[in-house]
């Protein structure tokens, strides 16, 4: 399989799809890189500013991946089993009973 560093055979095919795997390629193209995360992720954070945390996510559902930890409650299962720890639902840690 490629390594994501390695420029090596960085081309391949999965289930039909023809992939280019290269990590550092932002690197080759700082300014345009930097544009292209900022347009991607620009709105999320003007969201979250403007309404707030638990606004911004109750608006849109997007944002809700996003939300790792609240209150100090792990929120994202993909989280709390690679730590081997229990996770609580984004909205119950919303709910002032669960702080």
């Amino acid at each position: 399989m490629l390594s994501a560093d390695s420029a090596f055979r960085s081309n391949f095919h999965v289930e039909g799809v023809l992939h280019y795997c290269v990590a550092n390629v932002p690197g080759a193209v700082p300014r345009t890189s930097t544009f292209a995360l900022t347009s991607a992720t620009l709105p999320y954070a003007l969201k979250l500013a403007n309404n707030g945390l638990q606004a911004a996510v109750a608006k849109d559902e997007g944002l809700k991946p996003g939300v790792n930890t609240y209150a100090g409650k792990l929120t994202y299962e993909a989280v709390a089993v690679s730590q081997n720890k229990s996770t609580r639902r984004w909205m119950n840690c919303c709910d002032e009973r669960y702080r």
